[in-house]
């Protein structure tokens, strides 16, 4: 059965570049065999003011998921934080998008 990936990083700021970042790691990820949820490309551009809809939203998906991939640039998003706050306390495992790469090609 294949992983499931909740992918973390940065979306305010610099919005465009945090989505395209995040895109192209989905895309690795992807290729690489995993399946990822990549809340940076689910809620682009939607409405601000139901941000705190959406942090509660993934949070209940993040606690499905085997494993959260973290993006450079992370631990500059207060949001990313909390999201391996929560992996952290669930014992979900947190690597970086090189280390799980890594990892599902040694499965």
């Amino acid at each position: 059965m294949k992983k499931v990936v909740f992918l973390c990083g940065p979306y305010k700021g610099d919005i465009e570049r945090n989505i395209e970042e995040a895109k192209a790691a989905a895309q690795q990820l992807w290729r690489a065999g995993y399946v990822v949820i990549c809340p940076h490309t689910n809620t682009a551009h939607f409405d601000p003011e139901l941000e705190d809809a959406y942090t509660c939203g993934y949070l209940q998906l993040l606690r499905r998921c085997d494993l959260v991939v973290v993006l450079p640039r992370w631990v500059a998003s207060g949001g990313a934080r909390g999201e391996v706050a929560v992996a952290i306390t669930l014992e979900i495992p947190v690597l970086t998008l090189e280390e799980a790469l890594g990892a599902q090609s040694q499965i």
